[in-house]
Formats: structure tokens, sequence, C-alpha cells
């Protein structure tokens, strides 16, 4: 037989039962330390409850730059306290100076995970978030331009569309020539998959199209630099798209095409066109510039000017990968 034992508590010395509100929230030290850090975020504790006291630190009003960090700081008080309560059961010992410390080392590391190129010093919390608020990231700007193909050859745009990863999802191409004049355009919802999948199987679906039509030598140009170097054998393949990617490994050389990787900006036909059929259940196809939508009309018209558009990124582009 045996008799239940309620668990006494580890955290102070009063002994009393150990419950999770106990352990994280009333506990005298536990107070303590979510006062410690309440008190620079504006946030009253008193009279809530563990749960009140999460929601109000996720729905805090604090700047852009310090919302993630007011989201994980229960979290992180919480990990801290648990700790603590660990290392007593097991006969040692974690002062209040210490909890504090461990807390400041981890909004350190989120910090700098958020902002790597920012330099933290190893202080309290209020001097990281002044230091945050002060940060002003710089900027890095790349014109992006989508280049015609050469003459009397043909270019064939592709793009996946995802809502979610898993999530509903669309693939299209587009196929235009030396003078940026639509060729051809296909547009499907695939349903609930991934966006590398959708991405995989806009690609097969193009070159299918250009097998069937006898378009040879013609370029495939992709935004996702993952697929690229998957299919020129520089990236490991996952074993759910390795039949298809065979098959486009071997369309590619059938018909004489290479693949290329150009940056999403320059891509905007073929993105656009995914995203007009992810709500819908038809596949679209377009046979000349009339047919299709106006929004899709203007961004073929840009594209025939030479129109840039612009990536900003608060770290340095790479684009050693265009047109490779």
């Amino acid at each position: 037989m045996r008799i239940p034992i309620v668990s006494r508590c580890w955290c102070c010395d009063t002994k009393v039962e150990e419950t999770m509100t106990h352990l994280f929230l009333t506990a005298p030290i536990a107070t303590r330390l979510w006062r410690q850090f309440a008190i620079f975020a504006g946030i009253n504790i008193d009279g809530m409850h563990l749960q009140q006291l999460i929601i109000t630190w996720w729905n805090h009003d604090a700047p852009t730059k310090l919302q993630v960090i007011y989201r994980v700081m229960p979290a992180l008080i919480m990990w801290t306290l648990w700790k603590r309560r660990n290392t007593i059961k097991h006969g040692g010992n974690t002062t209040f100076t210490e909890m504090v410390s461990q807390i400041h080392e981890l909004i350190r590391k989120v910090m700098k995970l958020l902002y790597p190129r920012i330099r933290l010093d190893r202080r309290d919390c209020p001097d990281f978030i002044a230091k945050i608020k002060e940060y002003k990231p710089k900027l890095y700007v790349h014109s992006v331009v989508w280049k015609p193909p050469v003459a009397q050859k043909l270019k064939c745009n592709t793009d996946g569309a995802s809502r979610g990863n898993p999530g509903m999802c669309s693939f299209s191409f587009c196929i235009r020539d030396d003078r940026g004049d639509i060729r051809y355009a296909r547009a499907k919802r695939i349903g609930i998959t991934t966006n590398t999948e959708a991405e995989v199987l806009a690609i097969h679906e193009a070159l299918e199209y250009n097998y069937c039509n006898d378009l040879m030598g013609i370029t495939i140009e992709t935004d996702s630099l993952s697929l690229k170097k998957m299919i020129l054998n520089q990236w490991k393949v996952p074993w759910e798209i390795v039949e298809r990617i065979e098959d486009i490994r071997q369309s590619l050389q059938q018909l004489d095409a290479r693949i290329i990787h150009i940056f999403r900006e320059g891509n905007t036909v073929a993105d656009s066109l995914a995203n007009e059929v992810i709500d819908t259940q038809y596949t679209t196809e377009y046979n000349n510039f009339q047919e299709l939508p106006s929004n899709i009309r203007r961004l073929i018209n840009m594209d025939k000017a030479q129109m840039p558009n612009l990536r900003i990124r608060n770290r340095h582009i790479n684009t050693q990968s265009q047109e490779q």
C-alpha cells in the first residue's frame, strides 16, 4: 500500500506544498525576482496569477526592437527559478544575485542572436535595453533587375508560394523571350505541402512543359538558392524530393538547359502569379500578354524597362550567386 505524500517546497524555508504557482511566483525569492525585472519594464505584478503575468509580458507595449526580449522574459525567469530549485534539491544553492546574473547573461545572448553586430558588454539589463534602443543597424541595399535571355533564347522564371510550412501552397512558371515578352505562363494551387516541395514542383512542371514543346537551351531562373544547389549536387537532397530532383537533372540535360539563381526581388512576375491562385481551386494558363491580370502586366512592363527593385538587408548581401 502506497501513501501519497505531497512534495514539499525546495525553493524556500517555509516547506509549504510545492505547486507551480508557489515555485514560479508566490515564493518570496520568486516574487522578488519577478519584481527585479518588472520594474524597468513598467509592469506591476501585484495581484496577478502566473498565467496573467506571462500574458502581460507578452502583450506589453514595447518598442519593436525589444518585443522579443519582453516575450521571452517569463521563460528566462521561470527557467532560472527551476534550475535553482533543482540545485537546492541536490545539495547546492543559488543566491538571488547569481540568479539575476544568470538572467542578464541569457538576455545578453538573446540580444546577441537578434543583433549580432552590436557590441554588448557584460552589464545589467537596463544597460542592455538602453543600448538596443540606441542601436541603428547599417542597411545594405542592392539593386535587383530581371535580365532577359540572350538573343533568340528563352528564360523561364519559377516560384512556389506557401502559407505556412507546411501549409497551403501553389507554384507558377512563366516563359519570356529575349525582348521580355511573355510566351507562356502557368500557375496552380497544389494543396498542403512544404515551400521546398512547391519550388521543386514549379521547376519540374516548367521543364516538362519545355520538353513537350521542344524548347531547347532554355534558362531556368529560381529564387531558391538552396534548391539550385541541391539540383547542382552542391547540397544534400532531402529524401522526400530526391525522385523529383533526379527527374529535374535529367530534364536539364535533355533540354540542354541551365538553372540559375535570382533574388526574390527580381522574380516578381512568377511570385505574383503563384500568389494569385493560392486561394483558388483551379489552374490558370496564359498564352499572351493580354490574357494576364493587370498587376502581372505591370510587373512584366517594369522588367522590360529594366526598372530595378531594391533588396534591403541589415547585413552584407552576397551577390556571387547571381547568374551562376
